[in-house]
């Protein structure tokens, strides 16, 4: 699972892409915003699941490559809509690994 390829840099730099797609397309999109704005607060409870996880190295290194990495990939495409789909896919598949009651699925899974 992990990839030698990733350093700090890159990390850095695909987050800061993310974030600026997040901010920039997502939130301006009528398609897409009010998934932000109902989304926006599960970052600080995927971060802290994340962090008390005893596995978290491996559970960054398979957000990596199976999330990050594939949204930045289609965000470089220009697709846009498919790296939202992945976006989705990222908030969908944590919560439920870390069984994050107060989430509500069925508000993101409305915007698959």
């Amino acid at each position: 699972m992990q990839n030698n390829n990733l350093n700090l840099g890159n990390t850095i730099q695909y987050f800061q892409i993310l974030n600026y797609f997040k901010n920039n397309y997502l939130k301006n999109s009528p398609k897409y915003e009010r998934l932000i704005e109902e989304t926006d607060s599960l970052y600080e409870k995927i971060y802290n699941a994340v962090m008390e996880d005893e596995q978290k190295n491996k559970v960054v290194d398979y957000i990596m490559n199976n999330f990050i990495i594939p949204i930045i990939k289609e965000i470089e495409k220009l697709n846009f809509d498919q790296s939202a789909k992945h976006y989705i896919l990222f908030l969908n598949t944590l919560m439920a690994y870390y069984n994050l009651e107060e989430y509500d699925k069925e508000k993101v899974k409305k915007y698959e």
